[in-house]
């Protein structure tokens, strides 16, 4: 649940446009999740099940660079470099 509370306070650069919630969601993670995302009765839509998320690929395959974050490329450390040490 902090989790949950963490990323719906990171979440305020824009308005949520729609919530999905499973069937057996508890009324008061609901109420939080309503009142958190600024969301109406008319925002939620209750599904039989967990949100599909197989389709979520296909957004991510769309020719569109500029809505990309850069590959990550991480940088190897020296060897013997442990991380932690001025020298």
């Amino acid at each position: 649940m902090l989790a949950l509370e963490v990323e719906l306070r990171k979440r305020r650069f824009s308005p949520a446009v729609r919530l999905e919630v499973e069937t057996n969601t508890p009324p008061h993670i609901l109420d939080l999740l309503m009142r958190e995302l600024e969301v109406g009765e008319d925002d939620v839509h209750v599904i039989p099940g967990l949100l599909d998320l197989r389709g979520l690929m296909d957004l991510y395959d769309l020719d569109r660079p500029e809505l990309k974050d850069d590959p990550f490329v991480p940088d190897p450390c020296r060897s013997g470099d442990r991380g932690g040490g001025n020298g």
